[in-house]
């Protein structure tokens, strides 16, 4: 597998490093298996062209709701067991879950169609504000990067 990787004038789509960390304890025969399912898939990706970007913190919004609801669902899953699935760092993923700490205005600007969101909304900006404990602090916050944007959403 590493030898089509590394293969030179090789073309097409190449798996995460995560998606090939999780074959890499598979039966060498499965591996083969799994890896040619994933080089499929990304093909398929690609024709149907581009989803949201995983810069979008869209895309982190969603992963942490379902994180936390599988969290909730099962009480021996820890930030660990999804940091090893997903490919991340335990701290990543404490990174992603700590979105849905935003206050409900903020969190209710940020569920907006695309097309709805205000301009200029950054993902680091966004991230940073979460960290804030207070939702006031953090309303305050998002008010004087993006002005007047919570008094038009809750309005």
């Amino acid at each position: 597998m590493v030898d089509d990787i590394r293969r030179d004038g090789r073309s097409g789509p190449v798996p995460s490093e995560a998606d090939l960390r999780r074959v890499a304890g598979l039966p060498v025969r499965e591996q083969w298996e799994r890896y040619a399912e994933m080089v499929d898939e990304l093909l398929a990706a690609k024709r149907r062209g581009p989803a949201m970007p995983r810069t979008d913190y869209r895309f982190d919004l969603r992963r942490a709701r379902v994180w936390r609801a599988e969290l909730e669902a099962d009480d021996r899953l820890t930030l660990a067991d999804i940091a090893r699935r997903e490919g991340y760092t335990s701290g990543r993923v404490s990174q992603v879950l700590n979105l849905l700490e935003l206050a409900p205005e903020i969190l209710a600007v940020l569920d907006v169609e695309e097309d709805e969101l205000p301009k200029g909304l950054l993902r680091k900006e966004i991230r940073r504000i979460a960290w804030m404990r207070e939702h006031e602090e953090q309303r305050a916050e998002f008010e004087r990067l993006w002005p007047r944007v919570l008094r038009i959403s809750t309005s």
